[in-house]
Order: C-alpha cells, then sequence, then structure tokens
C-alpha cells in the first residue's frame, strides 16, 4: 500500500513538479495565504491587522520563528487560536509552495542552496530513523512540532519532498505538527501571562523551570551527538586499523 512514500521511485529530488501550468502552481500558494490573511479584516479592526501582518512577515522573514512570533503575539494581546490559525496558515502555504514547484525552487539562487542543504542533513536523517512509512509520517511531524529555526511548514514540505512523500500525508503532516505546537506555544504563554499579572514572583519561577527543561533537553541531545561521534570516530579508527 502506498500510503506514504514510494521507496522505489526517486526520493524527491529529481522528481517534477506537478504537469500544470509554472504561473497557477505559483498563484495556489498565493492566492490562499492571501485569501487566510485578509479574511480576518472582516473581524479585526485596521490597525490590530496590521500588527498581526506584521507578525506574519516576521515569522516568514529569519532569524524569528514560531518560538517568538507566537509568544509575542500572545503577549501583545491576539488570542492563542488567532496565533495558531496564522502559524498553520503560514505554515501550509509555504508547505503548499514546496509541493507543486519543488524543482522550480531548488533552481532559485538562495532557496536552491537550502534546499540542497536540506536534503542532504535533515531529509537524510529523517528517513534514516524512520524506516516504516508511517513512522515517516510521524518523524515529520515531531520535527516540524519542535520550536527552532528552520521548523516551519516550508522546511517540512522539503523533508517530505525529499524522501518521497505523497502530497496528502505531506499536507496532513505539516497541519497537525503546525496545531500541536501552535496551541502548546501560545497556550503555554498565554498561562504564562496569566500568572504573570496574578503574582509576578510565581511566574518568574515557571519561566525559569521552562528554560531549565529546554537547556536540560539540548544538554541531552547533545550528549547523544557526541556519543554518536565518538562511535563513528573509533568504527573509523577499526577500519583503518584492520586495512
Amino acid at each position: 500500500m502506498k500510503f506514504i512514500s514510494d521507496p522505489e521511485k526517486s526520493t524527491g529530488a529529481e522528481s517534477e513538479d506537478a504537469p500544470i501550468a509554472l504561473w497557477l502552481r505559483l498563484a495556489i500558494p498565493s492566492t490562499f495565504i492571501i485569501l487566510a490573511m485578509f479574511g480576518t479584516l472582516f473581524y479585526m479592526h485596521v490597525t490590530t491587522w496590521l500588527l498581526f501582518f506584521g507578525l506574519a512577515i516576521a515569522y516568514i522573514v529569519p532569524p524569528a520563528g514560531k518560538e517568538t512570533v507566537i509568544p509575542s503575539g500572545v503577549a501583545l494581546g491576539f488570542a492563542p487560536w488567532e496565533m495558531t490559525y496564522l502559524l498553520v496558515m503560514l505554515d501550509l502555504a509555504g508547505a503548499l509552495f514546496i509541493i507543486l514547484n519543488f524543482g522550480f525552487a531548488k533552481r532559485l539562487p538562495a532557496l536552491g542552496n537550502y534546499i540542497r542543504w536540506m536534503e542532504r542533513r535533515r531529509a537524510s536523517t529523517v528517513k534514516k530513523h524512520t524506516n516504516l512509512k508511517m513512522g515517516v509520517w510521524v518523524g515529520l511531524v515531531l520535527f516540524h512540532m519542535i520550536p527552532f529555526q528552520g521548523s516551519g511548514g516550508l522546511t517540512a514540505g522539503i523533508i517530505g519532498r525529499a524522501i518521497g512523500m505523497r502530497t496528502m500525508p505531506l499536507i496532513s503532516a505539516v497541519t497537525t505538527g503546525s496545531l500541536l505546537s501552535g496551541f502548546t506555544l501560545a497556550y503555554s504563554t498565554w498561562y504564562v501571562k496569566r500568572l504573570l499579572l496574578l503574582n509576578w514572583g510565581l511566574g518568574i519561577m515557571l519561566i525559569l523551570l521552562c528554560l531549565l527543561a529546554v537547556f536540560s533537553l539540548f544538554a541531552v541531545y547533545r550528549l547523544s551527538r557526541m556519543r554518536k561521534w565518538e562511535t563513528e570516530a573509533r568504527l573509523r579508527l577499526c577500519q583503518i586499523a584492520v586495512s
């Protein structure tokens, strides 16, 4: 059953774009995000919408990411569901652009270099550690949920295309990852904000505990990477000694 990918075909790096005109492939994600953004003008005041639009630009343009834009939006007064909506719409637009224009995007100067780097590093890692087809989907969702620079819908789309994921599973993985990470970040920030307003001492304590938890997870990740490098180095030395 060809649910996630077809391993006997190309990994996506050499696959062709959808067989429709280039202008239409570019227009689909553009129209999607324009409708998603300007649709909020029906209930937002223009001044509030301009701030909302500014947060969207900040998310698209590096170095800001979901880990900074979503908490900033909640701190500025936007509801958690509004920031989650913004994240999901932007991630889906980025994923649609890559899905429909993968070959064209690889020919762009800066974006093409980024795509080739992601294919060498992230895509190969996801494919190496997730052998089962459903495992690939779960692995991409987890990668997309992690709040760090470069884990947005554009990057998830690149990884999905590079490892051969089909369109619907890839879109569902991006949507699921965006919803989970968006709600988690937004409502966590909302809770801390309310706690700071009620008791700033307890709020600061909670923030410090969260920072310590993030630091601990990062330290565990770095330790696992160091052990992997040490193992690989020992294997290379053994191969050299044997030869």
